[in-house]
């Protein structure tokens, strides 16, 4: 069977988000879809299955660039990632705008072994909700993070979804509440676990 991979990043214990793109056609069966963490020459440090998928309901309606800012999924895992085996990335502050140099990391197909990193990336473009960022992204880094420090702390503040032009920049879509009550509904599954 075809094989592809994105990037997803953990954001609760079984919680990953991706780009929709990422997680197969629209219509029709769903593949099975693996999320796989600390990938680095082979070895990992978490793999685990995705339960559901769930993309944004606007993925798909709408055209052009608009599409993009709603190329955002999460899976939801089967089994939970323990917080002691792997860090999860907190979501930005709702209201917190995104930064105007960010740090970007995918696994790109051309160095697909080991995560890829973008630090200082400078703002180029605003398209309504979507932001461009002057580093260059290839196949693979969708679904990759865009990373803010607020108060200290690294913090998800965007996801890569395609490459504009012919530099390959990134173009990132923010997060927005429908994702925001996706992490919430799985920080209240988290608490009920944790239950005695």
């Amino acid at each position: 069977s075809a094989r592809s991979g994105c990037t997803g990043t953990l954001i609760a214990p079984d919680l990953v988000v991706t780009a929709a793109h990422c997680t197969g056609s629209v219509r029709g069966a769903r593949p099975k879809l693996h999320f796989v963490a600390g990938w680095y020459r082979g070895r990992f440090k978490v793999h685990r299955v995705a339960r559901t998928v769930e993309r944004h309901p606007l993925y798909g309606q709408l055209t052009g660039l608009r599409n993009y800012s709603r190329d955002i999924a999460v899976l939801v895992l089967k089994e939970p990632v323990p917080s002691g085996l792997l860090a999860r990335l907190p979501l930005m502050s709702r209201g917190a705008r995104l930064p105007g140099d960010a740090l970007l990391l995918g696994y790109e197909n051309v160095r697909p072994h080991a995560l890829s990193g973008r630090r200082g990336c400078p703002l180029r473009a605003r398209y309504e909700t979507l932001r461009l960022y002057g580093c260059e992204v290839r196949s693979g880094a969708s679904g990759g993070a865009v990373v803010k420090y607020e108060d200290g702390v690294e913090k998800l503040s965007g996801v890569i979804v395609a490459r504009r032009g012919q530099q390959g920049h990134a173009l990132i879509a923010p997060l927005g509440d429908w994702l925001r009550d996706q992490w919430s509904e799985a920080l209240m599954r988290e608490k009920r676990r944790r239950r005695p």
